[in-house]
């Protein structure tokens, strides 16, 4: 995965590419469940590794905590919700 992000992003463009806002990462951040951001000088940066190590956790929460859908969030296949 890794591979085909960039080096480093932006809050922006993470927040673009995940489709969410600056005020939900920020939250994100703030509770511990955002990825690991860098600063350079005044500037916030998420390295390629840091935002796969993140999607992973989200990987790993949805495997163990499957709720309605089943895992990663894919339909149960009986169907009946448990």
């Amino acid at each position: 995965m890794a591979d085909s992000l960039p080096t480093s992003s932006t809050v922006e463009q993470f927040c673009k590419r995940h489709n969410f806002g600056r005020t939900l990462f920020y939250g994100l951040i703030g509770t511990g469940k955002g990825p690991r951001i860098i600063k350079v000088g005044r500037r916030t940066r998420i390295t390629a590794q840091d935002e796969a190590e993140w999607l992973d956790r989200l990987r790993a929460e949805a495997d163990a905590n499957p709720g309605p859908m089943g895992k990663a969030g894919r339909p149960r296949k009986n169907g009946s919700g448990k």
